[in-house]
């Protein structure tokens, strides 16, 4: 994947606002319309860009809080001791905040 300084300037005016019109990020980059509408195809295609996103204020925001628990036993062998590679058994328990309202 090679990425150019253009390329570089491209994706931090992406970074600011995906939304923007590719005619105002040519006329900031001093490109065509044309050329930013390939170069963001490129970088599509090469997984440089793989989505868009949008960022919602906190008050909005659905997802709530975890709270994670994790416990971790020594995995005993028959000696009483820890298993034979010195693992360890992992035991999760993970409740969504978000779940329980």
């Amino acid at each position: 994947m090679r990425i150019t300084p253009a390329d570089e300037l491209l994706l931090s005016l992406l970074r600011e606002d995906a939304r923007a019109s590719t005619a105002d990020i040519a006329r900031r980059l001093g490109l065509s319309r044309t050329t930013v509408q390939n170069r963001i195809a490129r970088l599509e295609a090469q997984g440089v860009i793989r989505g868009y996103t949008v960022r919602v204020h906190d008050d909005y925001e659905q997802a709530g809080s975890a709270r994670i628990l994790i416990t971790v036993r020594p995995e005993a062998d028959a000696g009483g001791g820890q298993g034979a590679a010195g693992r360890a058994r992992c035991g999760c328990c993970i409740r969504s905040a978000a779940a329980t309202t």
